[in-house]
Parts: C-alpha cells; structure tokens; sequence
C-alpha cells in the first residue's frame, strides 16, 4: 500500500499551476454565476477570458481584490488579472 501513497503524492505534487488556478477561479466565481476560463498563468498574471463584457468589468472591479485574496490563499503568488472577452466566433 505504500507505493499507491508515493504515486498520489507525486501526482497532486505535479498539478500544473494553471489547473490549480482554474478550481479556484471556477469555485469562486460560481457564487456569482460567471463562468471564466483560466488561459494562463506566467510572471504573477492570471488571465481570463469570459463570455460578455459585463462580467470583464465585474472581475475588474468589484471582485478583483476578493479573486486575488482567493488564489494566494490557494496557494499561487499571483498579483494581477487580466480579462478578456470571448471571440465570437
């Protein structure tokens, strides 16, 4: 049974950060009703992109702080956000 815990350990250890950033943007944001897709995450900058311009200016504005107080209690040293609104294609 000890070889099954060392490969969960090394499995939950290889979480990309990206992934790790989505659960808690997808958690967060689900109170709200907003659905946002995590496309990266590089030199302290998480960016989104969502669906209508409305919810680009709630996650500018009013939920920003809470969303970055979210992801550093997740465990991300991320400093700023930056959101984009889907193509349509």
């Amino acid at each position: 049974m000890e070889h099954i815990e060392k490969y969960l350990r090394r499995v939950l250890k290889r979480r990309r950060p990206r992934d790790i950033a989505q659960g808690i943007v997808c958690d967060f944001l689900s109170e709200q009703n907003i659905h946002a897709d995590v496309t990266s995450l590089r030199a302290q900058t998480l960016y989104l992109t969502v669906p209508t311009q409305q919810e680009r200016s709630l996650l500018e504005g009013f939920l920003k702080e809470r969303l970055l107080t979210a992801l550093r209690e997740g465990g991300l040293m991320v400093s700023e956000i930056k959101v984009r609104v889907r193509r349509k294609v």
